[in-house]
């Protein structure tokens, strides 16, 4: 079935797009009224061979061939798969209630959330919104310190029920409230396959939570198609907004030919090498950038039918460094811009984006509610594209080599901690075992592991050294990151990407947006991801998108205090997973063959370490 889902889209349908060579930019109106510009020709399409080809419903077409059936997402926005009503009545029944709303999940489970969050915020009379979805002690006791458990709903949301960041977080969060004397049953609800015998659905009965208040998992749909149902739309109902407005723009977007047009641009633009799309969005609307990513970089980033490394990945324009413009804006990218309003402030950045000559699209929404809505575009232009590509965009096969090297590391610990050793001597022997020959010290407790970049391309490596009459023992930690940085550029590596798997804060987000600088000034595309967010979003694409990058592992190996409650390992902390989370997305990708780096911050990051940092990067 697979293989006839793919030969029946690409037989008819590519040609539909070509390139304008003068570049004229121009406005279009869809049949709804969405607002876009491009600067690319696209040809008239036959709206009803698009219908027929490519429905909104999920039975029909070639939804009805895709081989996962992860496809239902389609119609959320009817109806939310028939919780509307459930959602609203939840919500009025709760008004008041609650000060405080903490959605617990990974991925496409907590994406929504964020949405909801950094996008809607909180109206008069709702709760906030906070998302819990990072196992750093920091961030959990930031959460911890911003709420009054007897004021707060926790919302555990897992398709499996058994996803084991969720679960640790809840029973942290389970912690919380018994250690206040509260009832649980009051304070938590869930978003889960509820027919499973899932550790979530036990630990739900266990605590009387009522079944009136497990929201079933809408069937058929991936996590990071799940903003309309509801996953995004009961947070949004609590924080008092109106779900109906915004699924009214979603099904506005729905009935949009708008849909079919940038599903066809996105593969063209693929099909063209054209694989970093460059995403440009007014402060009000930054934080739909991680949900936008997510969508494209796991959607589109596989191994197609005959073999080959197909993607897109979104590169979420951070720092708007007119001086490097030039250097990233290129042969290699594309712009996908959400434009607030008649004007914002990102236009005077977008001339000099459009003088280069890269093709543009930009839509155009009034509120922070029709920016939401629209998504369901990108939603369906993604789903399109990725069948035009030949590939699957509702599975992601790419994470589980990285899962799976962590689940061996962690086993290892164990092994030893039944034999007798003390836990922490046990994760810090799995943690140098990583540890190469090929480690250079930028400062004390700071080092650039580069042994799995010597493992893959060691003598190519050696033999650019001797080009530049360099020799190993002649260079500083600088100038061998830069000297790596040029060889993978001239390897054919056209993105690098800066991985700290660390709490972001302002002082630390300044030194990764020098990093980040040092990227483009290079000429690479500046990929950026925090951990564990990363995990369930670019790692599909760094293991299984076209292998043009070089990516920079951060990783603190300090093993910090908070316990993962209930792990199979006593003791086993937040800080020991995330750090062998991010060793072992970083040993998948190398066993494939592709170039990575690793600096890697011995214990906690502290301030001075941070600095050694900002001037290891300032100064390349």
């Amino acid at each position: 079935m697979g293989c006839f889902f793919f030969l029946f889209l690409f037989l008819t349908f590519y040609g539909n797009l070509s390139p304008d060579t003068n570049l004229i930019f121009r406005r279009i109106l869809s049949m709804e009224d969405f607002k876009f510009w491009t600067n690319y020709r696209l040809e008239d399409i036959d709206l009803k061979e698009m219908e027929e080809r490519f429905p909104t419903d999920p039975t029909r077409g070639i939804w009805a061939t895709v081989p996962t059936q992860d496809t239902h997402w389609l119609t959320l926005s009817l109806d939310c798969q028939g919780m509307l009503g459930k959602i609203k009545e939840f919500a009025q029944a709760h008004q008041g209630e609650y000060e405080h709303i903490v959605v617990i999940g990974m991925g496409g489970s907590s994406r929504p959330a964020d949405v909801v969050k950094k996008v809607l915020g909180t109206q008069v009379g709702g709760a906030q919104i906070h998302v819990m979805e990072n196992l750093d002690e920091a961030d959990i006791q930031e959460i911890r310190d911003s709420i009054e458990p007897a004021k707060t709903l926790f919302i555990s949301i897992s398709k499996s029920g058994g996803t084991a960041e969720t679960m640790a977080l809840t029973r942290i969060a389970y912690d919380w409230i018994t250690s206040e004397g509260l009832d649980p049953s009051k304070h938590f609800i869930a978003i889960t396959t509820t027919s499973k015998d899932s550790p979530l659905m036990r630990f739900l009965k266990e605590n009387n939570v009522p079944k009136e208040d497990i929201f079933e998992h809408p069937d058929k749909v991936g996590g990071r198609y799940t903003l309309f149902s509801v996953i995004g739309m009961l947070p949004a109902a609590l924080a008092g907004h109106d779900i109906d407005r915004i699924l009214e723009y979603a099904r506005a977007a729905m009935r949009s030919d708008l849909k079919y047009q940038l599903g066809q641009f996105l593969a063209q633009m693929e099909s063209e090498g054209r694989i970093y799309m460059r995403v440009i969005l007014p402060e009000e609307l930054e934080g739909l950038g991680p949900w936008i990513e997510q969508l494209l970089a796991e959607s589109l980033g596989k191994v197609d039918q005959k073999g080959r490394n197909r993607g897109i990945v979104p590169v979420l324009e951070r720092d708007y460094d007119s001086s490097t413009v030039s250097n990233v804006y290129n042969e290699n990218s594309f712009v996908f811009r959400i434009k607030l309003g008649e004007a914002d402030e990102r236009d005077s950045f977008m001339e000099k984006v459009k003088a280069t000559g890269v093709p543009v699209w930009e839509i155009q929404v009034n509120s922070s509610e029709e920016a939401v809505g629209s998504l369901y575009l990108l939603e369906f232009a993604t789903g399109m594209a990725g069948v035009l590509m030949e590939i699957d965009p509702f599975n992601q096969p790419g994470v589980e080599a990285g899962k799976q090297a962590t689940r061996e590391m962690k086993a290892r610990i164990k092994e030893m901690v039944d034999k007798g050793t003390p836990l922490e001597e046990a994760y810090q022997q799995v943690v140098k075992s990583y540890q190469t020959p090929y480690r250079l010290k930028i400062a004390e407790g700071v080092y650039l592991d580069y042994g799995a970049l010597m493992n893959v391309a060691g003598d190519e490596f050696m033999q650019f050294m001797e080009s530049k009459e360099k020799t190993l023992d002649q260079v500083n930690a600088q100038d061998l990151y830069f000297l790596i940085l040029e060889f993978a550029k001239l390897k054919g590596k056209t993105y690098g990407a800066i991985l700290p798997y660390v709490q972001e804060t302002s002082e630390r987000a300044e030194v990764w947006s020098i990093a980040r600088g040092v990227l483009r000034e290079l000429g690479l595309q500046d990929v950026f991801g925090i951990g564990p967010v990363y995990e369930h979003s670019l790692r599909q694409y760094l293991q299984e998108g076209p292998d043009a990058g070089i990516p920079t592992f951060i990783v603190v190996n300090d093993p910090g205090k908070q316990v993962i409650p209930g792990d199979p390992i006593p003791g086993f902390t937040c800080g020991m997973q995330n750090a062998l989370q991010a060793l072992g997305t970083q040993k998948a990708l190398a066993d494939a063959g592709r170039y990575t780096l690793r600096i890697e911050i011995e214990g906690a990051l502290t301030s001075e370490k941070l600095q050694k940092l900002r001037e290891f990067f300032s100064g390349i």
